[in-house]
C-alpha cells in the first residue's frame, strides 16, 4: 500500500509539473503573439495597446480568448498564430481570413492566409484562376482574378459612418493591409470584401456607403 501510494503521489506531481509548464509555455506564447501584433500595427477593435498589462495574465488572457478567437464558428479553431513554415521571419504571423461576396451572400474562409509570405492574388488565383471550377454562385461567369477588386470597411475614421476602402493592389501581403491604419480587425477575423471591378454592383455598393476616401 505505501508503494502504490508513493507512485500515485509521484504521478500526480509530474503531471503537475507537466500542467505548470504548459501553463508556463502558453503565456509566454501568448505574450509574445501580443508583442508581434503591436509590433506590427495591428488595430483590434476596442483594445487600446498601451492599456495591456503583458504582466496581468487575466488582461493578456483576455485579449487572446476574447478579441483574438473568431465568433465564426469554422474559425475559431483557426486563431492567429505564428507561422511554422515561414523560416525566415520567426514573427510571420498566420491569420484565419474571411472574403465576402455581397452581390450574391457567399463567403469564402481562408483557414490559413500567411500574412507575409502570400498575397491577396495567390488566393484569388486559387479561387477563381484560370482552369479552376467556378463556384456555382457565379451564374454570370463574371469573377475573375483580373476584374476582381479587394475592399475593406474603414470603422477608425468615424464609427459612425463607416467607409469602404479598396486595398491598393492585389499583390499586396496580409501584413500590408492589417497594417493599414484605417483597418481594424474585428473578432480576431480579417474580413474582406470582394467586388466586380466596375460592375454595377460595385457602384451600388460604394453609394451604399458613406465613402469620403472614394469621393
Amino acid at each position: 500500500m505505501h508503494d502504490k501510494a508513493n507512485a500515485k503521489l509521484k504521478e500526480f506531481e509530474r503531471n503537475v509539473r507537466k500542467e505548470n509548464a504548459r501553463k508556463k509555455k502558453k503565456k509566454s506564447q501568448d505574450i509574445k503573439l501580443i508583442k508581434a501584433l503591436i509590433s506590427k500595427n495591428v488595430k483590434l477593435k476596442d483594445v487600446d495597446w498601451n492599456k495591456v498589462n503583458l504582466d496581468n495574465e487575466e488582461h493578456v488572457q483576455e485579449v487572446i480568448e476574447i478579441k483574438l478567437t473568431p465568433v465564426l464558428h469554422a474559425a475559431s479553431a483557426k486563431r492567429v498564430h505564428f507561422s511554422v513554415e515561414n523560416q525566415n521571419d520567426k514573427n510571420a504571423l498566420v491569420w484565419p481570413v474571411l472574403f465576402m461576396y455581397p452581390e450574391y451572400g457567399e463567403t469564402d474562409l481562408i483557414e490559413e492566409f500567411e500574412e507575409t509570405g502570400q498575397c491577396f492574388s495567390d488566393h484569388l488565383q486559387a479561387m477563381f484562376g484560370h482552369g479552376i471550377e467556378r463556384p456555382n454562385w457565379d451564374i454570370s461567369n463574371k469573377y475573375h482574378p483580373e476584374r476582381i477588386k479587394v475592399y475593406f470597411e474603414d470603422r477608425v475614421t468615424n464609427p459612425d459612418k463607416v467607409a469602404l476602402i479598396a486595398i491598393k493592389d492585389t499583390n499586396m501581403t496580409l501584413n500590408q493591409v492589417l497594417s493599414d491604419p484605417l483597418y481594424e480587425v474585428i473578432n480576431g477575423l480579417p474580413t474582406f470584401i470582394i467586388l466586380v471591378e466596375k460592375s454595377h454592383y460595385e457602384t451600388f455598393m460604394i453609394k451604399s456607403y458613406e465613402n469620403p476616401h472614394l469621393k
